[in-house]
């Protein structure tokens, strides 16, 4: 009963809850009979948000430490990020991945109620392909990547503040108030333009957005001595084959097959596409950076959250349904 709930009536601060998870977060939240605030410089997607968030830039730091105490939080979630992997060159472009978990570290210690703060990274901490074999190996290959190493490595190198912290590493998490690049993934399929490519069957540890939030409760309501101080990867606990996932969403949309690419061809118009970028096309649509993440499996060990969280809510093809039924009915198709 939701009367029970432990996390019924605590106030929950989220940073970034305009975003794609955040907006799956709050809704969740919110449902849970949770007091949240959206602190953002965006304006919330789902327009029934509008009157839990506040315009506010974790940038500055005056600012953002005045809204954290003004609202004096049991719980923090840090999601806010700059998540595209546009920029080559400048590391402190990206500094808004790593600053604020500075300012909020510094804000916390005067919150009177706080128990406990999820820090959200990513993946692209490492390699892909990498098996990492503790919570401190990284091997990024993004200036983005990076920024969430600088921000993991502030959280513990002050791991002496005083609150219990856990870090979670969204994967590739998809469903319904996504954008750039899952959702252009589902429309493609959807407009007849996707191929599966080759004859490899990649395996995916990609996550519907309705278990990642269920995930983060979870975290939230486990004991602490199983979650303070860790790392975990949010993904849902099977991993999916890719061509599989996607002829399923096809059948979906338009119940059919998808047609396959050999690789051969996909890698020529991988080459095209980074010709094209270097010409002033920000977004092409296969690149080779982009061919290596498709056809690399995304494997992770999750055990240890699979411990704290038991069974998932949804299964892919629920997700899968789930997410078209928002695409359909809340964003117009072209």
């Amino acid at each position: 009963m939701i009367n029970s709930h432990p996390l019924l009536n605590k106030r929950i601060l989220v940073t970034g809850g305009s975003g794609f998870i955040g907006t799956n977060l709050v809704a969740h939240l919110h449902a849970l009979g949770c007091t949240v605030k959206n602190l953002d410089i965006a304006t919330p997607r789902n327009k029934e948000h509008l009157s839990l968030w506040e315009n506010i830039d974790i940038c500055n730091e005056n600012q953002f430490k005045e809204a954290v105490l003004a609202f004096d939080p049991h719980i923090i979630l840090h999601f806010a990020a700059r998540t595209d992997l546009q920029e080559t060159r400048n590391l402190s472009e990206y500094s808004e991945n790593y600053l604020p978990v500075k300012y909020l570290i510094h804000s916390v210690k005067q919150c009177k109620k706080i128990e406990h703060i999820i820090f959200a990274s990513s993946q692209l901490v490492a390699l892909i392909e990498d098996q990492t074999p503790n919570d401190e190996y990284y091997s990024a290959s993004t200036l983005y990547g990076t920024s969430k190493v600088v921000a993991e490595q502030i959280i513990r190198s002050t791991n002496c503040f005083g609150i219990p912290w856990t870090i979670v590493r969204p994967t590739s998490i998809w469903g319904p108030w996504f954008g750039t690049p899952y959702k252009e993934f589902f429309e493609t399929i959807r407009k007849g333009f996707y191929f599966n490519i080759g004859s490899k069957n990649t395996k995916k540890q990609w996550g519907f957005v309705g278990n990642a939030t269920y995930q983060i409760e979870k975290i939230l309501t486990a004991p602490m001595e199983t979650i303070h101080g860790k790392t975990f990867y949010l993904a849902d606990f099977s991993p999916v084959n890719l061509k599989d996932f996607a002829n399923a969403i096809s059948k979906e949309w338009n119940n059919k097959h998808l047609p396959i690419l050999p690789y051969w061809i996909a890698y020529t118009f991988a080459v095209a596409g980074d010709m094209l970028k270097t010409m002033g096309w920000s977004n092409p649509p296969l690149t080779r950076f982009r061919l290596h993440n498709i056809v690399s499996n995304e494997i992770q060990n999750l055990s240890s959250l699979e411990k704290v969280v038991g069974l998932l809510p949804y299964t892919p093809m629920q997700g899968i349904k789930e997410t078209i039924n928002w695409m359909r009915t809340s964003h117009p198709l072209q």
